[in-house]
């Protein structure tokens, strides 16, 4: 029996349970052939169990599956290699169906990150390997600080980004444009917002097909998201 088998595609993804960190844990008792056989067999039941949704029902679970996989990685203690393998098994197969399908997710998220460590070393990597083009002004300033040699460090302070904010915001925006333009997920996150910051990129939710997610409360059980589905 695969052990990364679950009976319904909510079980796959719930954030209020530590599916992920199950699943890793899981993985890394296996060898690798072992290991791909159960991650391809979890693959193929998402994409049957994701097809099988009727229109009126794929939308509100779309919102649900992004907006989960953010809540696990902001509050998850640990991150593995194995979990971001399971991320792409199921995460990454249910958005693959929504672009088959011609629905497009642009998750969208105001939070204050005090700490940048996830926004810069963990999210860029989940959010890739779930099939979602990651964008954030902090990150794309940390890496124009490091091409400029400035002392910043592996995780500077937002503060400490200044110098490399207001490039670092375009940079990121022309990133979701692009995304947008070629009909792909994204997530947008802004670790430090300024007024008027993000109507450029909610903009981009009016196209036909577009299921968008907006978040600015903190990524918590029972917290809410506003939806705009075109």
């Amino acid at each position: 029996m695969n052990p990364l088998q679950q009976p319904t595609l909510v079980a796959y993804y719930d954030a209020r349970m530590p599916v992920v960190e199950q699943a890793a844990t899981r993985l890394q008792a296996l060898d690798r052939a072992e290991a791909e056989v159960a991650l391809a067999h979890v693959a193929e039941h998402v994409r049957d169990l994701a097809h099988a949704l009727p229109a009126d029902r794929f939308d509100m679970i779309a919102v649900s599956v992004v907006d989960d996989l953010y809540k696990t990685i902001s509050n998850a203690a640990a991150w593995s290699e194995e979990a971001d393998l399971y991320i792409g098994a199921v995460f990454g197969s249910f958005l693959g169906v929504a672009a088959d399908r011609g629905r497009h997710l642009q998750y969208v998220i105001d939070n204050l990150y005090e700490d940048l460590t996830r926004p810069l070393h963990i999210f860029p990597y989940v959010f890739t390997a779930a099939g979602l083009v990651y964008a954030c002004p902090q990150h794309s300033a940390a890496h124009l600080a490091k091409v400029d040699g400035g002392s910043v460090g592996e995780t500077p302070a937002v503060e400490g980004l200044a110098f490399w904010i207001a490039e670092g915001r375009y940079l990121a925006r022309e990133v979701v444009f692009a995304a947008a333009a070629a009909g792909r997920h994204f997530v947008y996150l802004d670790a430090n917002l300024e007024e008027g910051g993000l109507e450029p990129v909610l903009e981009l939710s009016a196209a036909p097909g577009v299921v968008s997610v907006f978040r600015n409360e903190a990524p918590t059980d029972g917290s809410n998201v506003s939806v705009r589905i075109g």
